[in-house]
């Protein structure tokens, strides 16, 4: 039978390496700084990316419900006066009965949850609040209508515009992050556009209302409370939020 194996012996300049504990509290340090600081700014990241697709999918939701109008009334194709909806841009006496008119037709090519007419938190809950710059009357007016989605997605008409809250009641509730607006033409001398739902603040926005210049943010960078529906446009023709 073989011999048994040998033991090693440890040479008296054999050393144990091990951290110590002041060492192993400095790492831990270091990771939590540096944890800090790039957390908070790729959950920034995260969250703005979901505000672009929801802001896509609304937009594309909502052109598809536009077009089929028509369809579903019986008429032409982009024939909105014969289906008896945005023909009036919303204004006059018909006002109302027009927004009214429209969200229902509307909603008709929507999965739908819910539909209102009324104020918003009637359709909407009282857990949901926002401020609207210059669009309360739209909003939370008596005859406003407003349609909650089954993905929760927010959607209300105004005057000859939509606007949506991609991400329903959870915050911020704030246009220019989760509220974006888009125009409904309506009014289009060469027809070109007539029917199309346009991003509000996008180049063709601005080519069709003769608009120069329209911003989302001040010149700090800070979304601009009075444009803040531009932002809608600014989103979409850069594929990202770059506020």
């Amino acid at each position: 039978a073989p011999p048994p194996p040998r033991k090693l012996k440890r040479s008296k300049g054999f050393k144990r390496f091990a951290f110590t504990l002041a060492e192993t509290l400095i790492t831990l340090t270091i990771i939590g700084v540096i944890a800090a600081l790039t957390i908070p700014n790729l959950l920034n990241k995260y969250t703005k990316h979901t505000y672009v697709v929801g802001l896509k999918k609304a937009y594309a939701q909502l052109q598809h419900a536009m077009k089929m109008i028509p369809i579903t009334e019986g008429c032409s194709a982009g024939d909105y006066y014969c289906a008896g909806v945005f023909e009036d841009n919303f204004t006059g006496t018909n006002t109302s009965i027009n927004r009214q008119n429209a969200g229902i037709t509307l909603s008709k090519n929507l999965k739908v949850q819910k539909l209102c007419i009324g104020p918003y938190v009637d359709c909407f809950g009282n857990n949901y609040s926002y401020q609207i710059e210059n669009h309360a009357d739209e909003f939370a007016g008596t005859h406003s209508t407003n349609i909650l989605l089954q993905d929760g997605m927010l959607i209300t008409l105004g005057t000859r515009n939509i606007y949506v809250d991609v991400n329903g009641i959870k915050g911020p509730n704030k246009t220019g992050r989760d509220i974006f607006g888009f125009e409904i033409i309506t009014t289009d001398n060469e027809y070109t556009y007539k029917g199309n739902l346009i991003p509000i603040g996008s180049n063709l926005y601005k080519k069709i209302n003769n608009y120069g210049y329209i911003t989302c943010v001040d010149s700090d960078g800070i979304v601009d409370g009075t444009h803040a529906y531009g932002c809608t446009g600014k989103v979409l023709e850069e594929d990202a939020m770059n506020y």
